[in-house]
C-alpha cells in the first residue's frame, strides 16, 4: 500500500506500507485413506513395521506439522506410534490363538 499525507497548502509526502498475512492453524488434518488395513505373521519380531499413515495440513509451515497418537487399541499396548512420522510398528509379541485381529483408533493432529 501507499499512504500519502496532505496537507492544508497542499504539500504531500508518502510512504509504502508492507502487509503481511500469516497463516492461522484453521484447517485440520485429513488421512487419505482414512481406514488402513494391514496383516502380519503371528511370529513378526518387535520393532517390525506395520503400517505408515498418511496424512496432511493445508496450513503453512509449523501450522501443518502434525503429531500421530493412537488413541484407542483394544487394550492390548502391543502398538507403537512414532508421533512425528505415523510409522506404526510391533512392540510385543503377537500370538494369533489369543488375538487373531486389532483395531486400533488413530489420530493426527496439528
Amino acid at each position: 500500500l501507499v499512504l500519502t499525507a496532505r496537507d492544508a497548502a497542499d504539500n504531500t509526502g508518502t510512504a509504502t506500507l508492507s502487509v503481511t498475512v500469516n497463516d492461522v492453524n484453521d484447517n485440520s488434518a485429513t488421512c487419505d485413506p482414512d481406514v488402513y488395513y494391514s496383516s502380519v505373521e503371528e511370529n513378526t519380531a518387535a520393532g517390525a513395521s506395520v503400517a505408515l499413515l498418511s496424512c496432511t495440513d493445508p496450513d503453512e509451515g509449523a501450522n501443518s506439522d502434525l503429531t500421530y497418537s493412537i488413541i484407542s487399541d483394544d487394550g492390548s499396548d502391543i502398538f507403537h506410534i512414532d508421533s512425528s512420522s505415523g510409522a506404526i510398528s510391533i512392540m510385543g509379541t503377537l500370538d494369533y490363538e489369543t488375538i487373531s485381529s486389532y483395531e486400533l483408533t488413530l489420530k493426527a493432529e496439528d
